[in-house]
């Protein structure tokens, strides 16, 4: 049988270790003794190769996973960030006319679920060629600019969708809106450019910059088979061109709305 035992030695005073085994056969026993550090030599070394690769693969994990976090981030941003772009007209910042079109639609279901009416600002910038021949396109990109922050400050319900639809054309989604309350709004919008003040010789009698602005509202059904959206717009764009018949500077409202 062999049985182990720790010691300190009297000779030396160490700290040791020592194992002694009787034969089983002869009336000897055999006896070896070792220090405490010789015997856990081995054990410490492993344990400090083990720690240290340990300690190193830990590291490298972390190393790849920050470097895969800060990937995972920047590529959200990037596509948060393509997302607006998709969806922004790059001159002025406003909604462009891909963004106006899906919202269109949704709103168009979206009243006639809830029996809602929907209207539509469709406004144009008055002489707009004149103005862009007179003091130059850079100008005239300033010129749409201002007027985009002054829609875009004008409008007061998150669900107001104020878009690019073309050119120097704007157009304004006011969900459930009736055609007073859209009157109202275009008529707002309408003092606020010529309030600006923007200088525009080619722009008799006002002399300034002034714009045009149809309105059109409907109320959606699903009853109404032939109803469509475009409808909404079509309305708006005739009232838009009564508003330049009769003189420029002023709000038409759509006689079906």
């Amino acid at each position: 049988m062999f049985r182990s035992f720790e010691y300190e030695s009297p000779v030396d005073g160490i700290q040791r270790i020592g194992g002694y085994q009787r034969n089983h056969i002869f009336p000897i026993g055999v006896l070896a003794s070792v220090s405490r550090a010789e015997a856990l030599s081995d054990w410490n070394r492993e344990f400090i190769f083990r720690a240290i690769g340990v300690s190193v693969l830990v590291t490298v994990i972390a190393c790849l996973g920050w470097s895969l976090a800060g990937q995972l981030r920047r590529r959200e941003r990037a596509e948060a960030e393509l997302s607006v772009l998709a969806a922004t007209d790059g001159l002025t910042g406003l909604a462009n006319r891909r963004t106006f079109d899906k919202a269109l639609e949704s709103e168009w279901l979206r009243a006639a679920r809830h029996n809602l009416p929907l209207s539509l600002l469709l406004m144009d910038i008055d002489r707009f060629k004149r103005f862009n021949d007179n003091y130059g396109h850079q100008a005239g990109d300033e010129c749409l600019q201002a007027v985009a922050r002054i829609l875009a400050a004008a409008m007061k319900r998150p669900g107001d969708l104020v878009a690019r639809y073309g050119g120097e054309e704007i157009a304004v989604l006011l969900p459930a809106t009736d055609a007073a309350g859209a009157a109202t709004v275009a008529e707002d919008v309408r003092s606020r450019v010529e309030a600006l003040a923007i200088p525009h010789d080619g722009n008799l009698p006002a002399s300034v910059l002034t714009i045009s602005i149809g309105t059109a509202t409907l109320k959606p059904s699903f009853q109404l088979f032939d109803a469509d959206p475009k409808m909404l717009v079509a309305l708006a764009d005739q009232a838009l061109y009564q508003a330049k018949l009769k003189g420029r500077n002023r709000v038409s409202i759509a006689s079906a709305a």
